[in-house]
């Protein structure tokens, strides 16, 4: 019993560690095609 308990809680840490992950890629994804279009911008011809 103590068993299945321990994996249903990592179980949930791992799906709320996942949908973090997603936060911080897309984050880090905003961030680059941010930085990527400031430099096209201000990149002198």
């Amino acid at each position: 019993m103590r068993h299945i308990a321990e994996r249903g809680v990592c179980f949930d840490f791992d799906a709320n560690a996942r949908r973090y992950a997603v936060h911080v890629c897309t984050l880090n994804a905003t961030m680059f095609a941010a930085t990527l279009l400031m430099m096209v911008i201000l990149d002198p011809p």
